[in-house]
């Protein structure tokens, strides 16, 4: 172990019995005794945005504050992503009244229990020389899917 670098790493999987925050912290606590990590080498902490973690009074954050007051704190920021993603959607559809995951639900449910069209899909794909490909199925709380789903009707 070198001294002065920063390391990232997956460290551990930890099981915890008491899904409070103090449970948690425990457990995360015993892991770093385990470790010979001292509070102090921790920079930063990226957890999801339940009260239980970044919460302003008994979460996780909290307790590794009171261990590292330097600590830097930040809730999940695909979350905070898909947020301000979510609601730049929702303004695009509200002046255009064009809305992309309905375009990509209604899209894939036109071609999902259909052969013909999937059939005439694989035509015109065909024509056109290129490889004919599933449709694919965006689901909204997997806010993942939505670039996948338009992806693939461009290419299609």
């Amino acid at each position: 172990m070198g001294h002065g670098r920063v390391k990232t790493s997956f460290l551990e999987m930890c099981l915890v019995k008491d899904s409070l925050a103090v449970g948690i912290f425990g457990e995360l606590e015993k892991v770093f005794e385990t470790h010979k990590i001292p509070f102090e080498n921790c920079v930063g902490l990226s957890v999801d945005n339940a009260s239980v973690n970044v919460g302003r009074f008994n979460s996780l954050k909290v307790l590794m504050k009171k261990k590292n007051p330097d600590l830097f704190t930040l809730g999940y920021p695909c979350h905070l992503i898909h947020n301000a993603a979510n609601a730049a959607g929702k303004a695009f559809c509200g002046e255009t009244g064009f809305n992309v995951e309905d375009l990509c639900i209604d899209t894939f449910y036109h071609f999902e229990y259909s052969s013909k069209r999937k059939g005439l899909l694989l035509e015109f794909n065909q024509f056109r020389d290129i490889d004919s490909r599933n449709i694919l199925k965006h689901i909204s709380t997997r806010w993942l899917s939505l670039m996948n789903s338009v992806d693939r009707i461009l290419q299609q």
